[in-house]
């Protein structure tokens, strides 16, 4: 796998990620120390300034928002499974598009390194091998696992995004009702996560990874393009969710746990973001609440009823009222974390449903 290390360019004289074997190409837009394999600028990691080692995946997010005690109630908008888009379909109206705004932006870094979680040089287990994917420059690590092989082929897939900031072998384990029911799973690491190349941006250029993740296992041999589906718990929901918001992805529609963010999130974060949450964009572009509007194709969001991220509900039910976008929000019972494995079998059978 290619490796990227920061270097002076000495044909645009600013500080690159220089990959081997690839050529040092000029910046394409100007901007203080920017790195040509991402949307973002900001100055090269030299161990000053970094993230706290040993950032804890599985902790709760302590988003500043009061408990609520809910009844585990359940909310879905349901569409016809023959009806369902996949993403690549048009939408009306795309003056200031989320898509629009997305491409004339910068996200200036105040911090380019890795991602803030320690990781272990882990061997994938058996029956699950490790590939490499192609985002933009950057060469990726990530998981494969297939179904036994009397399921018949083409197979189903479904590409799982890991809470946290670092792939650990748990993360199998929380994916593996969609192996059990037939799918081909595949669990990425995303840049600058699990010692792969790029920095960290949080929910910026991670949703690119992720887009070429759906796109590497939508050309697999053994999987159905037209059966491609995208799950993810936390951060890695949050990711799942806003995959909905990308033009041309073979997915037929996504899921989320915990991960319906809204932009209050990113004070909780502030010892670990990598930008400015301050600067006008940073924030709205790393979020699917205030951008439903531009979906592309529907998302399926659960929330655990003792979760402290359920406050997101009612906001996004008022954009929703709005909007009249392809978010369906589903209540199940839990907390952060202990609401994953309902949300993943809620998830299942939604995909059962709307698979022709």
């Amino acid at each position: 796998m290619a490796s990227g290390t920061l270097l002076q360019c000495p044909q645009s004289g600013q500080t690159v990620t220089h990959v081997p074997g690839l050529n040092c190409q000029p910046c394409p837009r100007t901007v203080p120390v920017r790195c040509p394999t991402t949307r973002s600028s900001g100055p090269p990691a030299n161990g000053a300034g970094g993230y706290p080692r040993g950032f804890a995946a599985r902790r709760p997010l302590n988003v500043d928002v009061r408990p609520h005690e809910w009844p585990v109630r359940f909310f879905t908008v349901f569409f016809l499974a023959l009806a369902l888009p996949l993403c690549g379909s048009s939408i009306a109206g795309e003056s200031q598009s989320y898509l629009d705004r997305l491409r004339g932006f910068e996200s200036r870094l105040v911090y380019a390194g890795p991602a803030p979680q320690r990781f272990e040089n882990m061997k994938p287990p058996a029956g699950v091998r490790e590939v490499l994917y192609q985002s933009g420059t950057l060469w990726l690590k990530a998981w494969l696992a297939l179904p036994a092989l009397s399921y018949s082929r083409p197979l189903p897939g479904v590409v799982y995004f890991h809470g946290g900031f670092a792939l650990g072998a748990s993360d199998l384990d929380d994916a593996r009702p969609f192996l059990d029911a037939g799918f081909a799973v595949m669990t990425p690491m995303l840049r600058a996560e699990n010692g792969n190349p790029g920095s960290f941006e949080l929910l910026l250029g991670e949703v690119d990874d992720a887009a070429a993740a759906v796109r590497w296992l939508a050309s697999h041999r053994d999987v159905n393009s037209e059966r491609i589906y995208a799950f993810g718990h936390s951060v890695g929901g949050g990711v799942a969710a806003l995959l909905t918001l990308r033009p041309g992805l073979p997915l037929r529609h996504t899921g989320s746990v915990g991960g319906l963010y809204t932009a209050s999130v990113f004070d909780d974060w502030r010892d670990i973001i990598p930008f400015d949450p301050q600067r006008a964009g940073e924030r709205e572009l790393r979020l699917l609440l205030g951008n439903l509007r531009w979906m592309r194709c529907p998302h399926f969001a659960f929330l655990g009823g003792s979760d402290r991220l359920l406050q997101s509900r009612e906001i996004a039910l008022r954009e929703l009222g709005a909007t009249k976008a392809q978010l369906s929000i589903e209540v199940v019972p839990g907390d952060h974390f202990s609401s994953l494995p309902a949300a993943a079998k809620a998830y299942l059978r939604i995909i059962e449903r709307s698979s022709p």
